[in-house]
């Protein structure tokens, strides 16, 4: 069996730049989770389907924090600690 028929998650990558920690909004929850079901509705996908927003800095704690399963920084991406 190939790798990838293993994993049973699909992740979608949200991408945004801010100076600062990102607060989401309302309105940008309510896109990303549009998204997510739009995903799921067109691929017909039966795997579970997360959220990875990719950002500078971070997202900022809100009501709307958890739209996101994973959080990717730059520091993520560079390796740096």
């Amino acid at each position: 069996m190939p790798p990838c028929s293993v994993n049973r998650i699909v992740t979608i990558c949200e991408m945004k730049y801010s100076d600062s920690e990102l607060a989401l909004s309302k309105s940008m929850a309510a896109t990303i989770r549009n998204k997510r079901n739009v995903f799921i509705d067109e691929s017909g996908t039966r795997k579970a389907v997360h959220i990875a927003v990719v950002t500078p800095i971070g997202l900022k704690r809100n009501r709307y924090y958890d739209v996101a399963q994973v959080v990717v920084t730059m520091r993520d991406l560079s390796g740096t600690s």
